[in-house]
């Protein structure tokens, strides 16, 4: 086999490592107060030649598609103090695997400077969106971690901060990101715009209220709809993005409702909190045009309840989420002007895009939640690049911990209909589960064993039974805290 060496470091990337380690009068007088390694070895073996969904889902690239398969990893993390209101944290891995495709990238390469509540932040990082629950859940319905990560470099408020003159009852957090999307045979050199915002209301109630948008939009670059023409990305152009604004009626009709390809959620959530229970009710809705903006797609979306059990128990988190994408503000699109643009609305065509050919998607995976099946798992079916956007799902996850071993149980069932462009001939339904037990500290190394074990049976993917097993070892390396002064 050959190995494909993928170590290519966006401008972000370049930017904060600039910052880190060019800038030596600076950062290298600052003494490191921690430095946090691991290192890591898995093996995958499945019946298919495949790994089953849920082995490979919302891993963020790390686990390969192909079976059999062999994968290490290897990085480390770090904080530094640089003023008593200034720290920088810093990482980096990198991922390989030996398979039909292997391959060696970095999987993470950031830096992020944090200063009172900002945090500037550039580089290769792994993160998901949305008010799900991280563990559990199906993933965030616009970003779920099912994608490997995507360059960028943001401005944002990583923690909820109290809004002035609110005694703490009103708190916000949020942020701005620009990125840089993987090339593919549909678009090179484009951009990612994602800015989000987060309100909280409660204080020190034992009741929360929480809404929070996200909007996110590819722009720039080259389309193969226009080959060798550069698309607007110019100041002007950027501030069409930014506020989600059409172009004028003159402009190709793919970007008659708005500047290059935007994606919207609403997030909404209660949550009752009150040791040693802490219950949260959320629900996600998805918007790429006008009618989703006014919620004439109210019917789909994700819905979830969640529960959290503080202290080590059997069940420690349940949760049960149920996700729709078949409405899609009806099956036909719709054209109307208002004074200044064109306004297409209607047959939503969940991350597909006519001037965007790969859609919502990067490295062939769905950036959104994997339940719209990313394109390397249907390859042959049609001309458009994600083949099914049209899913209900019934999803349930329950950890908690057995003795010393703590465990992962997630199962979905998922009907699903294609496309309202090419519906499938019937309605594919699709059972998958997956089981995670990990050891911690059972190895003479002190290493943590993790054994996954994944199940498909239905009629979207093959039927096909997997095994991912991993050893993983970690280490610390704190400065001591400074002696007092006599």
């Amino acid at each position: 086999m050959i190995w494909l060496i993928h170590l290519k470091v966006k401008t972000s990337a370049i930017l904060i490592l600039l910052v880190m380690f060019v800038n030596r009068p600076v950062i290298s007088q600052v003494p490191v107060d921690t430095i946090q390694f691991f290192a890591e070895a898995g093996v995958l073996l499945s019946t298919g030649k495949t790994s089953p969904f849920w082995l490979f889902s919302n891993r963020s690239g790390t686990v390969p598609l192909q079976s059999p398969s062999f994968g290490m990893r290897t990085g480390f993390s770090g904080e530094a103090g640089i003023t008593r209101n200034i720290k920088l944290s810093f990482g980096a891995d990198i991922n390989a695997f030996l398979a039909k495709k292997s391959r060696i990238n970095f999987q993470q390469v950031y830096g992020n400077l944090k200063f009172g509540f900002l945090s500037l932040k550039g580089g290769i990082w792994e993160e998901i969106h949305g008010n799900q629950d991280s563990a559990l859940s199906s993933g965030g319905l616009l970003w779920s971690g099912n994608a490997p990560p995507i360059p960028k470099i943001g401005l944002i408020v990583p923690d909820y901060t109290t809004v002035p003159f609110t005694k703490g009852f009103l708190k916000f957090r949020g942020g701005i990101y620009h990125g840089w999307l993987e090339d593919n045979d549909y678009y090179a050199d484009a951009w990612l715009h994602h800015k989000y915002l987060y309100l909280q209301l409660g204080g020190n109630s034992t009741v929360h209220f929480e809404y929070g948008l996200h909007h996110f939009a590819q722009w720039g670059g080259v389309s193969s709809r226009f080959p060798g023409q550069k698309l607007p990305h110019d100041l002007h152009t950027f501030l069409k993005v930014l506020n989600g604004r059409g172009a004028n009626t003159d402009a190709p009709y793919m970007e008659v409702n708005a500047v290059g390809n935007h994606l919207g959620s609403n997030n909404f959530a209660i949550s009752y909190d009150k040791s040693p229970i802490t219950a949260t009710v959320y629900w996600q809705t998805i918007f790429e045009d006008e009618s989703g903006m006014k919620f004439k797609n109210i019917r789909d979306g994700l819905w979830g309840i969640k529960l959290r059990l503080e202290n080590k128990r059997i069940i420690s988190g349940m949760l049960l989420e149920f996700i729709n994408t078949t409405h899609q503000s009806g099956p036909t699109a719709e054209l109307h002007t208002d004074s200044t643009m064109i306004v297409l609305s209607g047959n939503d065509n969940y991350f597909n895009n006519s001037l965007y050919g790969a859609g919502w998607t990067n490295g062939e995976m769905t950036i959104g939640t994997p339940l719209i099946t990313s394109p390397v798992l249907l390859p042959e079916w049609t001309d458009l690049y994600i083949d099914n956007n049209k899913i209900t799902a019934l999803h349930c996850g329950i950890e908690g911990e057995i003795g010393r071993m703590g465990y992962t149980l997630l199962y979905t069932f998922s009907e699903n209909l294609g496309t309202n462009y090419v519906p499938f001939p019937q309605s594919r339904k699709q059972h998958s589960f997956m089981l995670r037990s990990v050891f911690s500290d059972i190895t003479p190394i002190h290493a943590t064993v993790s054994v996954t074990l994944a199940v498909d049976m239905g009629d979207l993917f093959d039927k096909n039974m997997g095994v991912y097993i991993s050893f993983r070892k970690e280490g610390l390396i704190s400065r001591p805290p400074k002696k007092p002064d006599n």
